[in-house]
């Protein structure tokens, strides 16, 4: 951080003196800036110089007591963030982190404006700039917009990730990471995803989830990449021996915005497949309930086959809350259709046996 220099959300000082009125101002003018612009979470790094050289402040030059009494009485509404410090070279930084606010526009008492970041320097917000910050508001308080919007979209998906680990973490489940080779169905081009899972037991059988997270909407282009990443690299890992088949293996695909359903049901509405609305917000498409494995036609392409995998797709992810919210939801409707998960394990099997490959041991 200190090597890149001062940039939209970085702000260097080389100490933060709040002694007069015109100090606290100028110190209520860079916090409410902070949250008041886009792009993830901003930092002001006191004891450092322009150039990112580290001077240092003293241990008791800061005082995060003293910064929140003058947030309170100088930035409307009192503007969200954590102090913490840091020892580099045998000197002591401090980094106050102010999340992007879900509260604002935040105005400068004393003042009457409202301030953002410009690059590397603070300014005041045009009347539209404001506007727009009112609006972003209104919009989350109705519901409209996701928590996860005070972040940049690579930021953005990482929170959403370790807000899931944390819930399934609480859920008994052991996670990790697994690397997934697929082709798409357009240029042929050999891909590579990293994808995060989870093992853990779910009515008694052993499952293991992948986890998938999408920004915003996921329309029909979206969600037939989605298929080929899911189909053909369970497949890729199938033929690596890197499945294990005593497991039930499900995909959860995080999204924030919306599903297209149509082409859900499209792909997913033929034996041995069904698609499954059990709250506004969570579908399920994948092998069917009371299907006898026994009965399903193993001579078709795997491919076509892998169309039966399990996935749930959780639209609408706003908050941690929220994914807690919903994984339980999909936790119990498992839980209590417990024979979906044995015939998965079946049907896994079954497609490691089809040809041209043989059965896998494990």
């Amino acid at each position: 951080m200190l090597r890149r220099r001062e940039r939209l959300k970085v702000d260097f000082k080389i100490y933060l003196p709040l002694s007069t009125n015109e100090q606290k101002i100028e110190f209520a003018k860079d916090l409410s800036a902070m949250a008041n612009t886009l792009g993830g979470i901003g930092y002001l790094i006191v004891g450092v110089d322009d150039r990112g050289k580290v001077i240092g402040v003293r241990p008791d030059h800061i005082s995060e007591a003293r910064l929140q009494q003058i947030n309170a009485a100088r930035c409307d509404p009192p503007v969200n963030f954590d102090v913490n410090s840091l020892d580099l070279t045998s000197k002591r930084v401090v980094i106050i982190e102010i999340p992007r606010s879900l509260t604002g526009p935040h105005q400068v008492i004393g003042i009457g404006a409202f301030y953002i970041r410009r690059g590397p320097t603070t300014d005041v917000a045009s009347t539209s700039e404001v506007t727009r910050m009112i609006l972003r508001r209104i919009e989350i308080e109705r519901g409209k917009r996701s928590e996860y919007d005070r972040y940049g979209p690579g930021a953005r998906v990482e929170i959403m990730r370790k807000d899931t680990f944390a819930v399934v973490r609480q859920m008994g489940f052991k996670r990790g990471w697994i690397k997934i080779v697929y082709s798409d169905g357009y240029s042929g081009l050999t891909r590579e995803r990293k994808v995060a899972f989870a093992d853990g037991l779910i009515g008694g059988v052993r499952t293991r989830l992948y986890f998938l997270f999408f920004i915003r909407r996921m329309n029909r282009q979206r969600l037939r990449d989605t298929y080929y990443l899911i189909e053909k690299g369970w497949l890729n890992l199938l033929d690596r021996h890197r499945i294990n088949l005593t497991k039930a293996h499900l995909f959860l695909l995080f999204a924030e915005g919306t599903v297209s359903k149509g082409p859900i049901e499209e792909w997913s509405l033929r034996e041995p497949c069904t698609v499954s609305v059990f709250e506004p917000s969570l579908i399920y498409a994948g092998l069917g309930k009371g299907i006898r494995v026994n009965d399903v036609d193993f001579e078709e392409h795997r491919y076509d086959l892998t169309r039966a995998l399990p996935r749930f797709f959780i639209q609408k992810t706003k908050s941690a809350d929220n994914i807690e919210l919903k994984l339980a939801c999909v936790r119990d409707w498992l839980t209590e259709n417990d024979d979906i998960l044995r015939s998965i394990i079946k049907f896994q099997k079954a497609i490691s046996r089809t040809p041209p490959f043989g059965p896998h041991i494990y």
